[in-house]
């Protein structure tokens, strides 16, 4: 969204913020993220192509989000430049004012940020969702709490993805210089609100879903410990940057002075895309630092992570390949 109008400062250095990060700097932290997510997502393909020789249906939704990561931060890097002229004009550092036109500009690439933003964010969702339904859909009791949790999440990206187009007040005024600007407080704390709400209860939904069906009475191989403790940390790291960028961004004190706030749009759907592909690496675990549990909890652990399987999921698995998509 378009960086609320506040009051000018005067007699203000750069020095004087600290916590401004330079465009440059930005630009450098986006494009090495995003290219970490890619990377990594090409690497899971190859890894999935070598050990069944076909990609999934979760492998989709990855390259979707991870493909999509690209336009996302080349429509962000290209609206910043301008907010970030605006906001040091706002600060008292230079008199360098953004025209009308460039303004306008920002406003429709905030736009398109959104979209791309939230389509990536809930691709990765969806990508977790598949691979959940391949592995444990033998389970009754899952398959209902998979259900549950995806509708959720289908109704979330509705909710999130319709609202979008009311940044500006009504989709009637998108790209509405005035109207994006000034946008009525109220609205705009409903805006963030839900839109933080909705996607942190999606997160947990996804952590939780798994965790029944996990080998917990045979105990989990220390690599597995670990990677799954890092999987979390990377997800609660995701939420944290979700309520902190809704926080600062509705409290203008606090905004006023940083551009933290971009960093994290940056950040996290980057972040997210990475999650989506570590559970695939955990294939590389030697099998030798596997524990030795021969029951179905840890051979449902081992297909969550290896792509190997050699059943198909009930109704979805006339969906199960991307061929079928």
């Amino acid at each position: 969204m378009m960086r609320r109008l506040l009051e000018r400062s005067t007699g203000a250095t750069l020095a004087d913020f600290p916590y401004i990060i330079s465009v440059p700097a930005l630009k450098a932290i986006a494009w090495t993220t995003a290219a970490i997510a890619i990377l990594l997502t090409l690497g899971r393909l190859g890894i999935r192509w070598r050990k069944s020789r076909r990609l999934h249906l979760d492998d989709c939704f990855n390259v979707v989000a991870a493909t999509l990561l690209i336009p996302l931060v080349a429509a962000t890097l290209a609206y910043i430049p301008i907010e970030y002229r605006a906001q040091l004009v706002m600060l008292g550092v230079s008199d360098d004012n953004p025209s009308r036109e460039e303004m306008t500009f920002s406003v429709k690439m905030v736009l398109a940020t959104l979209l791309f933003f939230w389509i990536v964010v809930y691709m990765v969702k969806a990508s977790f969702l598949a691979l959940y339904w391949r592995v444990f859909a033998a389970s009754r009791r899952f398959r209902v709490a998979w259900w549950v949790t995806a509708a959720f999440v289908a109704i979330s990206f509705g909710v999130t993805w319709m609202s979008v187009f009311w940044q500006c007040g009504t989709p009637s005024k998108l790209g509405d210089l005035e109207a994006c600007t000034h946008l009525s407080m109220s609205i705009l704390k409903a805006l963030l609100s839900v839109w933080c709400t909705l996607d942190i209860i999606g997160c947990i939904l996804l952590m939780l879903l798994p965790i029944p069906m996990l080998p917990w009475r045979a105990g989990l191989n220390k690599a597995h410990l670990i990677g799954l403790l890092f999987i979390f940390t990377l997800v609660f790291l995701t939420m944290a940057l979700d309520v902190l960028r809704t926080v600062w961004y509705l409290s203008p004190n606090l905004a006023h002075n940083t551009d933290l706030v971009v960093l994290w749009v940056l950040l996290q759907p980057s972040i997210a895309v990475i999650i989506c592909v570590l559970p695939t690496y955990g294939s590389l675990v030697p099998p030798g630092a596997q524990r030795r549990a021969p029951n179905s909890f840890r051979s449902n652990f081992v297909r969550l992570s290896d792509g190997d399987f050699g059943h198909k999921p009930l109704e979805l698995g006339k969906v199960g390949n991307c061929d079928n998509v």
